[in-house]
């Protein structure tokens, strides 16, 4: 009995913020510094630290919009459902979503971005626990149309010396050396947009030795995990022999959006947001 008593007593011992939470008012409740609350053990308390930490993360993105999303140290979301279950309280919230919030308003105010839960420019994950910060971006696309002279490849091909295991000849990336319309186009736009990769999409087919003729060949970028998303002024690069040269180029706002474009093609529906980037500042050299 004097156990069961020691447990009930602990259970009560909660922080303001998580004590009003479960909706019975501060009366079922002894109410303590945040360190010491049943719940949270201090979580609370640290809301403005652990939004520095997001703000500091986000702080090389170029965005409008964010989320953030935490993971919560192990326990806590337990010990919360053991409060409501004793007591047999519904509550407003989760600690975890109250925590969220928090740290969200704090972003918001210190930044002056938009929070946004469906279609943020940037996701930011926080582990509670340890403070350690990750930040996912919003893959932009990029449509446009190629045309360029015989001799350049229009995608990367494996290095032929190691098929594509990596070697010294390919300095370990697997791919060839040789230039390509993919790796001139891939190398300036995630460059510029700070990206880690780049993934195309192509419509048609074509060979080393092919010309591409006006209107040009059309394809999709997608750029993975881009720091920078505000729209290139220029799109030049230099370089020798003849032009590999970018037409009707576009960024574009979502993957449905470069689904429309490919599709133009057959007489499919227009994007829901695109932004025209003049053919004459789209040039690169191969």
């Amino acid at each position: 009995a004097d156990s069961s008593m020691s447990e009930d007593a602990r259970r009560s011992r909660l922080c303001a913020a998580c004590a009003d939470r479960q909706g019975a008012g501060y009366s079922p409740f002894e109410v303590v510094q945040a360190e010491k609350c049943f719940v949270c053990g201090g979580l609370m308390g640290r809301a403005d630290e652990l939004a520095e930490a997001v703000r500091r993360a986000a702080e090389g993105y170029q965005f409008k919009t964010f989320s953030v999303g935490i993971s919560m140290p192990e326990g806590a979301m337990e010990r919360e459902d053991e409060v409501r279950s004793a007591l047999k309280l519904k509550g407003s919230q989760t600690v975890k979503a109250q925590l969220s919030s928090l740290i969200s308003e704090r972003v918001a105010k210190k930044l002056r971005k938009k929070p946004e839960r469906l279609n943020p420019d940037i996701t930011v994950l926080l582990g509670v626990g340890d403070s350690g910060v990750e930040v996912r971006s919003k893959p932009p696309f990029f449509y446009g149309r190629h045309t360029k002279p015989a001799g350049l490849r229009p995608r990367r091909e494996h290095c032929q010396s190691c098929r594509g295991r990596g070697c010294d000849a390919c300095g370990g990336s697997g791919l060839s050396r040789s230039p390509s319309v993919e790796e001139k186009v891939a190398k300036k736009l995630t460059g510029w947009a700070r990206a880690e990769s780049a993934r195309f999409t192509w419509i048609g087919s074509e060979d080393r030795e092919s010309v591409v003729v006006p209107p040009g060949r059309p394809f999709v970028v997608e750029l993975k995990n881009p720091r920078r998303r505000r729209l290139l002024k220029r799109f030049v690069a230099g370089g020798r022999g003849g032009r590999l040269r970018l037409r009707s180029a576009y960024w574009l706002a979502c993957w449905n959006c470069s689904r429309s474009w490919l599709s133009r093609f057959t007489m499919f529906s227009s994007p829901c947001l695109a932004v025209s980037l003049p053919a004459k500042m789209l040039s690169i050299s191969s």
